[in-house]
């Protein structure tokens, strides 16, 4: 997990632009679907969304790193589109000098 600590650097655009792996557990059992979200609170335009998968089926238990740059995932999960106007993961790129946070929030959704 990265809580706390400096998103490494293969994840963004000095690197190799890959999604990172995500993984969870404890879904609840009513779920239907699960949504994953990272945004920067810090965007020098306000808040700044990096990627949207939706649609995950309850029983995953996580994202493998580098996710093709695909509408519908392997595993039938979508990628929204992201504030660049993509749907796909889109690497953070901080202006240099500046730290920013990105926060991974993951939803339990229990319709359809």
């Amino acid at each position: 997990t990265f809580a706390g600590s400096v998103l490494p650097d293969v994840y963004t655009c000095k690197g190799a632009s890959e999604s990172p792996e995500i993984a969870w557990s404890g879904v609840p059992n009513s779920t239907k679907s699960l949504v994953l979200i990272l945004d920067d609170p810090d965007a020098p335009n306000g808040r700044f969304t990096h990627w949207i998968v939706f649609n995950i089926p309850p029983d995953t238990d996580g994202i493998p790193r580098a996710q093709p740059n695909i509408k519908v995932l392997g595993n039938g999960a979508q990628q929204g589109q992201n504030s660049a106007g993509s749907r796909n993961y889109y690497p953070p790129c901080p202006p240099i000098g500046t730290t920013h946070r990105y926060v991974f929030r993951l939803y339990a959704v229990d319709m359809d």
